[in-house]
This record gives C-alpha cells, sequence and structure tokens, in this order.
C-alpha cells in the first residue's frame, strides 16, 4: 500500500521499505513491491552497508548513485540490473525507524522533485510506521517479561482461558508445567540482583529453545 503510493509520484521498478533493528544494527526489507520483489524481500542490509545503509548510518538522503552498492554483498543476481536509485532514511521523534529505497532499471537519475516528493511521502509514512511500533512494541511488554522476554502472568492466565475453552470444546485435556529454581535466592544473596537477572535470562534462553524442538 505504501509503495502504490510512492508510485503514484515517483517512478520506480521496486520499493522497499526497510525496518531496523537497533539490537543487531542492521534492516530488513519487511515490505517490497515491484520487479524482483521476491529476491528483495526480507533481505537484511547493515548499517553503514551499501547505498541503504549509508542512508541509515548517516541519517541523510543518498539519491543517484550506483544500484550494485546494495546488492554487492547479497542477491549478486541483481547486480547491473538497476540504473539508479535513491534512498530516504526514515525518523519519527528524532528516533531511526528504517529507510525507503527505490529503483529504477528506466531512468538514469531522480530529479530534485522525485527527491522532494519521496521525502515528503515518507515523512509522513515515518510518523505513521512509528506509532504502529509503538503501539506493537506497548503490546509485547503488556504480554511479556522486559528482562526475560518470557509470557508473564497477564499472558499466562490469557492462554490458560483459550486452553481450557478449547478442551471444553474438544472434550480433550491438556497439562500445565510448572517449573521453580531451588537455590535462586542463594544466588542474589552471595553474587547480588545483577548475577540473579543475568542468571533468569540465561535460563529463560534454555526455556525457549527447548520448547521450540517440541
Amino acid at each position: 500500500m505504501f509503495a502504490s503510493k510512492v508510485g503514484k509520484f515517483v517512478p520506480f521498478d521496486t520499493c522497499a521499505l526497510y525496518l531496523l533493528d537497533h539490537t543487531k544494527r542492521s534492516a530488513t526489507a519487511s515490505h517490497v513491491e515491484g520487479q524482483n520483489a521476491d529476491l528483495l524481500r526480507l533481505r537484511q542490509i547493515k548499517v553503514g552497508q551499501g547505498a541503504t545503509g549509508f542512508a541509515l548510518k548517516s541519517r541523510e538522503i543518498v539519491q543517484n548513485v550506483e544500484p550494485d552498492l546494495d546488492f554487492q554483498y547479497s542477491q549478486t543476481e541483481l547486480t547491473q540490473m538497476y540504473l539508479t536509485m535513491a534512498s530516504v532514511p526514515l525518523i519519527a521523534d528524532e528516533e531511526l525507524i528504517g529507510a525507503v529505497t527505490i529503483y529504477s532499471q528506466e531512468l538514469e537519475s531522480y530529479g530534485e522533485e522525485n527527491i522532494r516528493l519521496l521525502e515528503t511521502i515518507s515523512r509522513i509514512a515515518a510518523d505513521a510506521i512509528g506509532k504502529s511500533l509503538k503501539h506493537d512494541e506497548a503490546t509485547t511488554h503488556a504480554m511479556t517479561d522486559p528482562m526475560t522476554g518470557l509470557p508473564n502472568a497477564r499472558s499466562l492466565q490469557r492462554q490458560f482461558e483459550k486452553e481450557v475453552a478449547r478442551a471444553s470444546r474438544g472434550g480433550s485435556s491438556f497439562q500445565v508445567l510448572m517449573l521453580d529454581l531451588d537455590g535462586f535466592k542463594a544466588v542474589n544473596d552471595t553474587h547480588g540482583h545483577k548475577a540473579g537477572d543475568e542468571m533468569l535470562r540465561e535460563i529463560s534462553k534454555v526455556i525457549r529453545e527447548q520448547l521450540q524442538r517440541i
């Protein structure tokens, strides 16, 4: 939907919306439309890598540079397929959230009016995307423990009610597994709460890994 709005004002053959993961210092092409969309979708690019990566790092518009800069580390089959490109960083409330990059197989360069329109559309999109991401983050935090990332008591209650309802409808049963950490208080008392918190995080990783194998 976003790409279709861009296309009404700025010509492109491929439009990619990259969303930034601050922890990994990389951005993922979450939404791609146009030529080679399947090849670019979910592609990751590191901050500072390629033209789009430079736009993310500098927080400045990159325009009319060699498109192959974006494909030299991956998707090498796309090299020499585009003539020009432009990448606009997405910033909402002074926070970098990603970039919009367009590639053209026909235009040799984007004019000032093209870039101005792309920048305007991207600014509006950044505000909308930023609000959506904050809403998703708030929802996630409401259902998970911020330290371990595991579902919290509220999430457990909601999931428990769903399982009870499903079991009642199907006349089936389900099991609830409870875990207790023996000697955890001694860890806090001996090594401090910081060490105890780190221990909980490591244990949560083990639990998630084991559940993924089931």
